[in-house]
């Protein structure tokens, strides 16, 4: 039966993907339903596919990486979800990985336009050259570092990078620290998240 493998991430548990399936138009609605009160932070959907067989597809990723596997009744894998998504690359038809993302409330979507006015896409592209160019990006101290340099390059307030990156993120104006979200998600995911921000909004 064909349908949709994803790849979910949660900056609220960092290292863990989610490997699960759906139907056509249910990516979605399947990662609203699992953003509920037991989970500090909406899902992020790294990666999806469609796929010709679903059920297939998903039992073969179960087993490759059944050793990283965190709770045996469960989908969730200690795993850096490049790995999986090279795997899943091999089975997949074509890549439907949803560059939009789903508002909480009216203010959320409100603040997402008015963060990404003005000269917005290009700091957050400075932003995104940096952290490609850095070379050790662990700590939330080393992200902050590279926030700084934009900063000080572009001659801007704090506010101006702060924003824009924090919508890119997380899709709304509150949260963690941005220092720390970037050090749990990782310099990829980011620089992933920052690219689909700006591709969805200009």
């Amino acid at each position: 039966m064909p349908g949709i493998i994803y790849i979910l991430t949660n900056p609220s548990m960092p290292g863990i993907v989610k490997i699960g399936k759906t139907n056509l138009q249910g990516l979605q609605e399947r990662m609203s339903r699992l953003y509920n009160t037991s989970v500090a932070l909406p899902f992020h959907c790294f990666y999806a596919c469609e796929v010709e067989n679903q059920d297939l597809v998903e039992k073969k990723l179960h087993d490759a990486f059944d050793d990283h596997r965190v709770n045996q009744s469960r989908e969730f894998f200690e795993i850096d979800p490049d790995r999986v998504k090279s795997a899943l690359e091999l089975a997949a038809l074509s890549d439907v990985t949803p560059i939009t993302e789903e508002f909480e409330t009216p203010e959320d979507e409100k603040a997402v336009k008015k963060a990404f006015k003005g000269d917005a896409f290009d700091v957050l592209e400075l932003f995104k050259t940096k952290l490609s160019n850095a070379s050790e990006l662990h700590l939330p101290s080393d992200y902050h570092h590279v926030m700084e340099d934009v900063i000080n390059e572009m001659e801007i307030g704090f506010g101006k990078i702060g924003q824009p990156l924090r919508v890119a993120l997380l899709g709304k104006m509150s949260g963690p620290g941005l220092d720390s979200v970037m050090a749990i998600i990782g310099a990829q995911e980011t620089i992933s998240r920052i690219s689909n921000a700006i591709t969805k909004n200009s």
